[in-house]
């Protein structure tokens, strides 16, 4: 009997523990640790004391009480953390209870049967968890320090001394700060918005009706942004520090070292197809192709019913066509497609489609559908799909897309954009977590099917991982009408600084933003001077892939152009793409003059001030670059007052002499000229820029000498050979044929030579 009675007690005890209970009637953790009332300080020092968290509570648990981070004499003030309810009512929280361990947990009751759960994780980044959240509208969590001298944030910029601002959309979880004495960084997984008060106050704040999320505060001595950034990586993405799944590191390493053709033009298939041709044929065949302008009812048109493409491009044969074409060439080819937009003269549109906001979003109780994009043409609104309505849509129209053979997709707007809760017809709610899962399984899915890379409009920090390539779509610093009025600013890649080796972004944005009025931005000459500077140098600024904008307007479609871009871009990006950026700086603590370190041992040093800077024995001038890495050389200096521009790799030179007749590398001509080392043979193409005949000393390039024998042909685009003027080891190579800038057809239908040279003993 008295063993019966042990046996019970000691079942009864094991189902008070699962329950957070003890005999002793005591409420605890999870760890079995107990609950006690949230009174007095707690603090942590960890990291071999670098460290220090404080807290100094009371009753209202972190939702009244600052934390005090501190790290090498720098300090940082913390909260206290703020929230409003969805419903309106006033945030009433039951006292504290606290379980001490190696981090701080409090639990706080809301009511009968809600419990609000907080947890202070401390390092170098200290996390601040919050779960149990769903009945809160949003959460906010401030930072404190001694004036905002410095702020980096989303694909990104740095301000000196920016105004009081608020805002969304950014491309990273976090800003990084600097203030007088210290380096902060601030995020959160579930941002929404930042708010910046110069004073010294920024926060984050967290997206509504979110079930958990997690702040990140760092803090460091001023100037080690490195640091934080390194430390949030391991916090924020511990999965990073794993190997990369192999299929993952594929699908990365197809889209690495490759320019993106982002066709925007109505050319029909087989006018594309030419150009591509022309590209080939100067040697640019590490492409991927997307084509924006195919639709059957055409661009953002009764979405989501793309298919079949329109019949004036030619048709699905056509578009076939031109897809095997880039497989047999060795180039990538995808399609654009929207997700996001719905537009309700659509033939497959359904009511059930559509997404609501939540109904706290409204002022007059009305149910309010997302609008999407207006289309002034057709002059129909466009209202957002449900995520589930995204993904059939999206399923049907890939298998639709098949028969193209297309191997990526492009997909617009969604990796571009913080997922936001919504609600269906029915009035079912879907929070933002969820719609994130949904959006991140679209770009899964859809590579899946195409058995290749998934591109976006963008990539977010919450889309990485998902997305495999997208477009960089930068803007000034007030973009979006956030009128930050810093006092100055700058390009920065802060999303390149945390997660270069994790997605493959491409270009910065459009070249006609880069120095002409917004009004004339679509019309504008792409890809012309004096803009393309600006542009080129933040393009390399980032470390991004190359992205080459052909469109019917502007006259962006000059094989030659697209070479220069190419070659100045795809061989810089094969050493650079995928590796992991150790460290951004500012020469002389300009925040215009750039360097940045690659893992690799790659460095970049950028000039975007119009002084200019020595760097490593050479000038940089404004807009001017030095990239110096391993196999890789290149430039854009002044040269005796003049720009030149550089590339020296293991089986390649390229020089742009800029409109100036000089001598440089064994080279004279006024404009650019590529040297390729291939097998057997060495080739010589003149690109644009040139006016007069380019002379090649192959001695002084150190591949010939007076003893070889040296024979050298001109080839054009049909394969037509002619000779060409040799003197001694110098090839006189004829420029290429001027074309009627004003003509688009007879600019990327130009005539085309290089010289083959082949060198015997």
């Amino acid at each position: 009997m008295a063993r019966a009675v042990l046996l019970s007690l000691a079942a009864t005890s094991i189902a008070l523990m699962s329950l957070g209970c003890k005999g002793d009637g005591l409420r605890r953790d999870l760890t079995g640790k107990p609950w006690l009332k949230a009174t007095g300080e707690w603090s942590a020092r960890v990291e071999d004391g670098k460290v220090q968290v404080q807290v100094n509570l009371d009753p209202t648990g972190l939702f009244g009480n600052e934390i005090t981070l501190t790290s090498e004499g720098a300090a940082v003030q913390v909260g206290p953390l703020a929230a409003e309810r969805y419903d309106g009512q006033p945030l009433q929280l039951q006292p504290a209870k606290m379980a001490k361990a190696g981090s701080l947990a409090l639990s706080q009751a809301m009511g009968e049967k809600r419990e609000i759960r907080t947890k202070v994780i401390p390092g170098r980044v200290t996390v601040i968890q919050v779960s149990g959240a769903e009945e809160l509208s949003r959460l906010t969590l401030p930072v404190r320090i001694d004036g905002v001298e410095l702020l980096a944030m989303d694909y990104g910029w740095v301000m000196r001394k920016p105004g009081r601002f608020s805002r969304a959309r950014v491309m990273t979880n976090f800003v990084l700060a600097e203030g007088k004495s210290q380096a902060v960084l601030l995020g959160a997984d579930q941002s929404w918005r930042f708010d910046v008060d110069p004073a010294g106050h920024i926060t984050a704040v967290a997206l509504h009706r979110a079930a958990a999320v997690q702040f990140f505060v760092g803090v460091a001595p001023k100037g080690q942004w490195a640091a934080l950034i390194q430390a949030y990586r391991k916090v924020a993405h511990p999965e990073w520090e794993a190997p990369m799944d192999a299929l993952q590191q594929h699908r990365l390493s197809t889209l690495a070292g490759r320019m993106v053709v982002d066709d925007w033009s109505s050319l029909p298939y087989e006018q594309v197809n030419e150009i591509l041709e022309r590209l080939v044929f100067l040697g640019c065949d590490q492409l991927a192709v997307v084509r924006h302008n195919w639709q059957r009812y055409g661009y953002d048109v009764k979405l989501p019913d793309t298919w079949p493409p329109a019949e004036r491009f030619g048709g699905p044969a056509g578009m076939t066509k031109l897809s095997q074409y880039c497989r047999a060439a060795g180039m990538l080819f995808g399609l654009h497609e929207n997700f996001i937009d719905l537009y309700r003269d659509a033939p497959s549109f359904e009511e059930w489609s559509v997404a609501y906001q939540p109904k706290e979003w409204s002022k007059n109780g009305q149910r309010v559908a997302f609008q999407g994009w207006y289309n002034s043409q057709t002059q129909q609104q466009a209202v957002r799909h449900t995520p589930g309505s995204a993904l059939r849509a999206m399923q049907r129209n890939v298998e639709q897309e098949r028969q193209t053979h297309a191997d990526s997709i492009f997909l617009d707007v969604t990796s571009y954009v913080d997922p936001e809760p919504c609600e269906t017809e029915a009035g079912l709610y879907v929070g933002a977590q969820k719609v994130l899962q949904a959006g991140r399984e679209l770009y899964a899915q859809a590579s899946e099917k195409v058995f290749g890379p998934a591109l976006g409009e963008g990539c977010t920090e919450k889309y990485l991982d998902s997305v495999h390539g997208a477009n960089c779509d930068l803007w000034d610093v007030d973009r979006w009408g956030d009128k930050a009025s810093p006092a100055d600013w700058e390009y920065f890649p802060l999303l390149d600084w945390l997660a270069h080796d994790r997605v493959v972004l491409q270009g910065v944005g459009y070249p006609a933003r880069y120095g002409v009025p917004k009004q004339a931005e679509f019309t504008a000459r792409l890809y012309e001077r004096p803009f393309l500077d600006n542009y080129n140098s933040t393009n390399v600024l980032f470390g991004h892939a190359p992205l080459y904008f052909v469109v019917t307007s502007g006259f962006a479609a000059d094989p030659l152009k697209m070479a220069g871009t190419y070659w100045l871009g795809v061989p810089l990006h094969e050493v650079i793409g995928l590796q992991r950026v150790e460290e951004v700086s500012f020469g002389d603590g300009d925040i215009h003059r750039q360097h940045v370190r690659y893992a690799n041992g790659t460095q970049v040093w950028v000039n975007r001030s119009d002084k200019p800077w020595p760097v490593e024995g050479v000038t940089l001038g404004q807009y001017g670059y030095l990239v110096k890495g391993s196999g890789i050389e290149q430039q854009l200096t002044l040269e005796a007052g003049q720009p030149f521009e550089m590339l020296r790799a293991s089986d390649l030179l390229y020089v742009d002499f800029r409109g100036v007749r000089r001598d440089a590398e064994g080279i004279q001509a006024d404009g650019a000229v590529l040297v390729r080392y291939l097998s057997g043979r060495i080739e010589i193409i003149p690109l644009a820029g040139n006016h007069e005949p380019l002379r090649v000393n192959l001695e002084k390039l150190g591949i010939a000498s007076a003893g070889h024998t040296i024979q050298a042909e001109r080839v054009d685009l049909e394969g037509v050979r002619s000779s060409v003027e040799v003197e001694g080891t110098t090839i006189v190579v004829p420029p290429q044929q001027d074309a009627n800038p004003d003509s688009l057809l007879e600019t990327y239908r130009r005539g085309l030579h290089k010289v083959v040279v082949k060198i015997g003993g």
